[in-house]
């Protein structure tokens, strides 16, 4: 029987094209490690980094195994990056037991971006009410937070005696909070030049008073499939990241702003539409508490662009409010996942 022999010059030149793109791959993950820091206005395009880490902390990580089963030097290059990615990106992977604490007095604020509840889908999901419901009476949550809100002719949330539902202008997409304890003061943002929104309400619950947001940042207008980015105008996507990033930074910095003249304590909850690698995350992290990675567990993914996914809805919580719980529930319809977190207070 011949023995097929390996070519060494092919495996030298296999190698050294590997090399190269483990090079490249390094550069733009060690450029993501810059992008919270970087306000978008001034590069925007650098900024979309913060949606590539995922699969740049993967290709890495491949290079890694590759090397370690070539016993080269090389594996290096990439392994050092992911130590510093482990500690420089503390929310990318979330430590929590999953168990729920408990204090004196809480709330529970579960998030969902319901997608208009596939209202305008070619194919809608004829069981959407009856998930909704079923999600409803499954996590009974105090408040609930819903962005892309479409007005239902339906009793579906008649366990909530209290809401606020806002619709900008003659829009059809809107944003609700819908509460079990009685709203005082509520009001809307009204972001300019888009449907992308948030609220506020002030919520008495427990005696005390809580300022809730449902927080809904500008969307890219991009569908999340790579065919579909690979079939539009590539000047045109640079253009709507570009705008998108930038209009984020707007819309944080108003509602921040906002928040920290309240004299209540805070919680937030909704879709950011950025990652946890983002300017506008960090923004939002340095001054509030992040129930993902206070006390949540695994991935935490939200949303699946075609085949990675990704967190980009979140709950946020004043650092003087104890996190309690949070989980990533499984996703009822739509491409998000409700999030659900306990805030408490004693």
């Amino acid at each position: 029987m011949t023995r097929i022999k390996k070519n060494p010059r092919s495996l030298k030149l296999i190698d050294r094209i590997l090399y190269a793109l483990n090079v490249v791959a390094a550069i733009l993950l060690t450029l993501s490690f810059i992008t919270p820091y970087i306000a978008p206005d001034s590069f925007p395009l650098l900024s979309a980094l913060s949606l590539l880490v995922s699969p740049l902390l993967a290709v890495n990580l491949a290079f890694v195994i590759y090397w370690l089963f070539r016993l080269k030097k090389r594996i290096w290059v990439s392994s050092l990056l992911l130590i510093v990615a482990y500690f420089h990106f503390n929310a990318f992977w979330g430590w929590g037991s999953g168990e729920q604490t408990t204090t004196a007095k809480s709330l529970k604020v579960l998030s969902f971006n319901v997608e208009l509840f596939e209202a305008y889908r070619e194919n809608p999901d004829p069981d959407v009410i009856k998930k909704m419901q079923q999600l409803i009476d499954d996590h009974q949550p105090d408040v609930l937070l819903l962005q892309e809100y479409y007005k239902l002719e339906s009793d579906l949330f008649r366990s909530f005696k209290h809401r606020y539902t806002h619709f900008k202008g003659a829009k059809r997409m809107g944003h609700a909070i819908f509460s079990k304890h009685p709203i005082i003061n509520k009001g809307a943002f009204d972001f300019n030049k888009t449907g992308n929104n948030a609220l506020f309400a002030d919520i008495v619950a427990h005696q005390d008073t809580v300022r809730v947001y449902n927080i809904h940042l500008q969307s890219f207008k991009i569908s999340p499939s790579v065919a579909n980015l690979q079939e539009g105008s590539g000047n045109l996507i640079r253009r709507r990241i570009s705008e998108a990033f930038k209009l984020q930074q707007e819309q944080a910095a108003e509602v921040l702003a906002h928040s920290q003249q309240s004299g209540y304590p805070v919680i937030m909850g909704g879709d950011l539409n950025n990652t946890a690698f983002s300017y506008v995350y960090r923004k939002f992290a340095l001054v509030y508490q992040d129930a993902y990675a206070e006390a949540g567990s695994g991935l935490g993914s939200t949303f699946t662009f075609d085949f990675y996914p990704i967190r980009i809805d979140y709950i946020f919580a004043d650092k003087e409010l104890k996190i309690n719980s949070f989980k990533t529930l499984d996703r009822p319809f739509g491409d998000h996942a409700p999030i659900l977190g306990v805030v408490g207070w004693d």
